[in-house]
């Protein structure tokens, strides 16, 4: 825009419509986003973003639904993952890897759409896409969230080693209690632990 000042948000209504975003935006980062734009100042720019939005609208009314599972933001995660040293919670890491299987599936969404809707896909395709990461989290924590027996050598030989020592003593609290019973000090059939 040849004459644009302060006040030419204000004429356009820009400054409501950010607002209005602001206020749709389920995100910090969303909304840090739509604080930060500004109206376009070139016409190839506006070509680009109108073609977006018509293929998102196609997208929407017509094509099938994509999830997107993971809404809320993830830099909390990203920031103290690349603490050298440091690791994260086992809640943290089972979102991380819901978060990479929603990025994997978004891409492969597009990549199979590709010539339908080619400005999104062209956005989508520089994604930095680390697929052997997914692939070595997977091996560490299950679809339901919890750490594999066999995430390393060791879990593994504890865990093995605690399902032996429960047995052990499920079998000795069965065979107490039956002596209990016998000699008539108890009614119970059962240990429940």
């Amino acid at each position: 825009m040849k004459y644009y000042n302060e006040r030419t948000e204000e004429q356009l209504g820009y400054d409501r419509l950010r607002e209005h975003l602001i206020t749709r935006s389920n995100t910090e980062e969303g909304k840090a986003l739509c604080e930060r734009m500004q109206p376009y100042r070139k016409p190839g720019g506006i070509d680009i973003e109108l073609s977006r939005v018509l293929e998102c609208k196609e997208l929407l009314e017509f094509d099938e639904n994509f999830s997107l599972e993971i809404r809320d933001s993830m830099q909390s995660i990203f920031d103290q993952s690349s603490l050298e040293g440091n690791w994260l919670v086992l809640n943290d890491l089972f979102r991380f890897v819901k978060w990479l299987r929603m990025v994997r599936d978004l891409i492969s969404f597009f990549r199979s759409r590709k010539e339908k809707y080619p400005t999104l896909w062209s956005g989508i395709e520089r994604l930095d896409w680390k697929k052997d990461l997914l692939e070595q989290l997977a091996r560490i924590v299950d679809d339901k969230g919890n750490m594999r027996d066999d995430a390393s050598p060791k879990l593994k030989i504890l865990r093995r080693q605690r399902m032996v020592l429960s047995s052990d003593l499920r079998r000795q609290l069965n065979s107490i209690l039956r002596h209990a019973a016998q000699n008539g000090w108890t009614e119970a059939s059962e240990i429940t632990i």
